[in-house]
């Protein structure tokens, strides 16, 4: 199911006159599907989105955003065109879902659950002539041994997911951004810090633990 395959697109110079008007260098794309390193059963997915040079009203001259997704099992995808396949039948039979599509996708969120599924996402902007970066990694590390749902707890959920999130922001190009007035009070409530002219965050989910810039929460004692 779903050999390699890549795509790639490249547009320069595109503009608007209005009525929001805007002028972008370069838009370039990507798109790669592939056999994931991690895992023989599975797929890694990535994509890529840039603009450059952007002209326009509100301050943001440069924009990239790459995404990842990785070890998609091969048996999810699978499951997804046997779900198309039977939904498409039941339209063709009359419009109402049969007892075969119902049963394929509980079969499908079963088999999400179960399997390890790992996503990244960045993003990287110029705006008001400063970089910022965002990223956000999650694994959903998966429940093998899953045969029900009633049997996933609140707990199984957060012990099975991982995450580790990071924000970097320019502040002085925050402080002349409409944003500047949520900057103090959030540095108040210990959501960000600011090192060296930088707007930081870093938070992360781990073994029932969330951890925001340092202070820890277990969350296992709220389940």
């Amino acid at each position: 199911v779903m050999a390699p395959a890549g795509a790639n697109l490249l547009a320069e110079q595109i503009s608007s006159a209005g009525p929001f008007p805007f002028s972008i260098a370069s838009l370039q794309t990507e798109s790669v599907l592939r056999q994931s390193a991690a895992e023989s059963n599975a797929i890694d997915i990535a994509q890529s989105f840039t603009l450059s040079d952007i002209v326009m009203e509100l301050p943001v001259t440069f924009v990239q955003f790459d995404s990842q997704i990785n070890e998609i099992s091969r048996s999810l995808i699978q499951g997804y065109y046997d779900l198309a396949e039977q939904m498409q039948a039941d339209i063709n039979a009359g419009g109402t879902m049969s007892m075969d599509s119902d049963a394929l996708g509980q079969d499908i969120a079963l088999i999400f659950l179960r399997n390890r599924l790992v996503t990244h996402n960045e993003l990287n902007t110029t705006a008001f002539a400063g970089d910022h970066n965002a990223e956000l990694h999650v694994t959903w590390t998966g429940v093998p041994d899953l045969t029900d749902f009633a049997a996933l707890a609140p707990a199984t959920i957060v012990n099975a997911l991982e995450m580790d999130l990071t924000i970097d922001l320019d502040l002085d190009a925050v402080m002349r951004s409409p944003a500047a007035q949520m900057v103090d009070p959030y540095v108040q409530q210990g959501f960000i810090r600011i090192e060296n002219g930088r707007i930081l965050l870093q938070a992360s989910l781990a073994d029932g633990e969330f951890n925001l810039n340092g202070d820890i929460l277990p969350l296992n004692q709220f389940l």
